[in-house]
C-alpha cells in the first residue's frame, strides 16, 4: 500500500576516522534509524512502540551530525 511499509536495507556510513580516534565515546552517536520526511525535516522510527518521531531544525542538525 503506496510503499509505505517496504523495509530498505540498512545503509550506514563507513565511520574509519572514528574507529581510531582515542576519544570516540565522548560523542552523540544515533541510536534510531531515520529518514527524510521531506526536503526540511527527518523523522526518526522508534523501535519500541510504533509511533514515528519529528524534530525542529536545531534537534534536527544536531542529530544529523551525530556522527559518534
Amino acid at each position: 500500500m503506496f510503499g509505505i511499509f517496504k523495509k530498505k536495507p540498512k545503509e550506514l556510513p563507513k565511520f574509519d576516522f572514528l574507529h581510531s580516534y582515542e576519544k570516540k565515546h565522548k560523542y552523540f552517536i544515533r541510536t534510531l534509524q531515520w529518514d527524510w520526511l521531506n526536503e526540511e525535516m527527518i523523522h526518526l522510527f522508534d523501535n519500541k512502540s510504533p509511533r514515528v518521531i519529528t524534530m525542529d531544525e536545531w534537534p534536527q542538525q544536531i542529530y544529523l551530525d551525530a556522527d559518534g
